[in-house]
């Protein structure tokens, strides 16, 4: 059985969606998006534009939930909160896309 890998979204700028298309025919399995920054599930239009890729390619999909500026191991109250509803968000909204979402847990600094 040979793998082929997914092609991870934080790797390219998202000025335009139509990238993604290459992402196949590259030989790549499926397409990760990392959730954060440009790529936020939740920003206007996004998840939109990423169903019409997803519905007219063959490639398999998966979620990165945001990490920047994020750490769900925090002591500080405040920022934990934080975190965690930026987590339970990209969850909500990728459970239109996908059953994979990967959550890194944070660090004590």
């Amino acid at each position: 059985m040979t793998l082929r890998p997914y092609f991870s979204s934080s790797a390219k700028v998202w000025d335009d969606i139509q990238w993604v298309y290459g992402i196949e025919e590259a030989g790549y399995a499926g397409w990760e998006i990392v959730a954060d920054g440009n790529y936020r599930l939740e920003k206007p239009d996004n998840l939109g534009k990423i169903k019409e890729v997803i519905a007219s390619t063959r490639l398999g999909i998966t979620v990165h939930a945001p990490y920047g500026d994020l750490n769900l191991a925090t002591l500080n109250d405040p920022i934990w909160r934080e975190s965690i509803r930026q987590i339970e968000v990209c969850i909500e909204q990728a459970g239109d896309l996908t059953d994979r979402v990967t959550i890194h847990p944070g660090y004590l600094s």
